[in-house]
């Protein structure tokens, strides 16, 4: 899980691909890689997979710039690859909602791996996205 492209895939597997849209785990219309179709009332109703993509290098792109943001560029730079991607993806899967993480920023910031992991644990996510957040939780001192 080293490069951005490992990200990439990591998030596209915990995301799935969906051609046609669905509700997800909080009720919100979905489409491709997890395309919250409120927040995007442009996407169309059917999506190929080449669709797809170009959106999904787009809204990663936006999900590792609020990672970076959200602990700090100099904090960001520090992380393992690993992290760095771990990171992203919960940017990716929580959009702003990141920020509500305020204890497991400073933990990271403090370079505090035992309370990053309890805050992830301790959160409504951990709950919600199942296999990903056991995942992240169990990789995240890589």
């Amino acid at each position: 899980m080293g490069s951005v492209n490992d990200g990439m895939r990591m998030t596209q597997q915990f995301e799935g691909f969906r051609e046609q849209p669905y509700l997800d785990t909080r009720g919100i219309p979905t489409i491709g890689y997890g395309f919250n179709m409120k927040a995007n009332p442009g996407l169309p109703a059917y999506m190929t997979p080449e669709q797809a993509q170009p959106l999904f290098n787009k809204y990663y792109g936006q999900a590792d710039q609020r990672a970076r943001k959200f602990v700090g560029s100099e904090t960001y730079d520090s992380l393992t690859p690993t992290q760095m991607n771990i990171l992203t993806d919960m940017a990716y899967n929580l959009g702003d909602r990141l920020n509500g993480f305020e204890k497991m920023r400073a933990a990271i910031q403090k370079k505090d791996k035992k309370s990053v992991i309890r805050e992830m644990k301790d959160s409504d996510w951990y709950g919600q996205v199942g296999d990903r957040s056991k995942w992240i939780v169990a990789n995240w001192d890589r």
